[in-house]
């Protein structure tokens, strides 16, 4: 069984479009890209009578994924992690849903003083608003945009110079049809960040399937040191995130395996990723033929 095969099989039926890699010490063993960036005209199912086909350029909304960048460019930043960062929250707290803070943004409280005064203290559940607040924390703290930030200190000097908060919207992978704003293609399908009209630490993110590869290579090799020991991160033998759009990386001691999907295209309630998730996981833990 190869990505190709795995891929092929859940398209169309699983997702619209999906693009995947798996590396081993550094190399890329397996790849593939499948299905259409565009599938469906309508909410319905309709086929839409331009359907691009995916390919390895493709860009891809990370959504959660995000995450995993944002706390790396915190821990890049060198900012204590134990100190009272909102209130009475760690940075800690914020990046490993500890805080006790709601697991997302009620619609309502969607501008930045309705999250902001969001309360904290309740159960911890995985969460968008910890990942949120500690991107506006570095933001207020350097005085530089999360963007500009995160391409001076991660992707920048990865040489990662199509994962970005702006694609271009003919390359990227359609998601949902959404009230009020339609097809959502190359704009970030979260509606908090949508709301709050900017980069944001916990979903946004756009990038190729290669560049998520790269960035996963990068945290295996050391790039980011105290990483892979955040328990949110920890995954088994490795560490790395998922993201609603269908989207998901995992890292390894030796590999890194990546899955780009638009899972959500045309309604998020017609498919599931966990299998096609556990498939690739497998793959991933079987070493290349010598």
């Amino acid at each position: 069984m190869d990505l190709y095969s795995v891929l092929t099989g859940a398209v169309p039926h699983t997702v619209p479009g999906a693009a995947a890699i798996i590396t081993w010490d550094g190399v890329v063993v397996d790849r593939a890209a499948v299905g259409e960036m565009v599938r469906y005209a309508d909410p319905g199912g309709t086929l839409a009578a331009e359907r691009p086909r995916v390919t390895a350029d493709t860009l891809w909304d990370l959504a959660s994924v995000t995450k995993l960048y944002t706390t790396v460019l915190v821990l890049r930043l060198g900012l204590a992690l134990d100190e009272p960062a909102h209130g009475r929250y760690t940075m800690r707290q914020l990046l490993t849903h500890t805080a006790g803070l709601p697991a997302t943004v009620p619609e309502e409280a969607r501008t930045w003083p309705g999250v902001l005064a969001l309360p904290g203290g309740g159960p911890d559940v995985y969460s968008d608003v910890g990942p949120l607040l500690a991107g506006r924390i570095v933001e207020e703290r350097t005085g530089t945009p999360l963007d500009r930030l995160l391409r001076e200190l991660v992707t920048g000097p990865l040489g990662l110079t199509e994962t970005t908060y702006a694609p271009d919207p003919a390359r990227a992978a359609a998601t949902e049809f959404k009230p009020g704003r339609g097809l959502v293609r190359g704009v970030v399908h979260d509606g908090t960040a949508f709301a709050l009209g900017g980069p944001c630490g916990h979903a946004g993110l756009f990038a190729p399937v290669g560049e998520v590869a790269a960035f996963g290579e990068a945290l295996r090799t050391g790039f980011c040191p105290g990483v892979a020991d955040l328990p949110n991160l920890r995954d088994g033998a490795g560490f790395g995130h998922t993201g609603f759009t269908g989207t998901s990386v995992r890292v390894t001691d030796r590999s890194v395996a990546v899955l780009l999907t638009n899972r959500v295209h045309p309604r998020r309630e017609l498919s599931s990723v966990a299998g096609l998730r556990a498939t690739v996981r497998r793959l991933q833990g079987a070493p290349p033929a010598p």
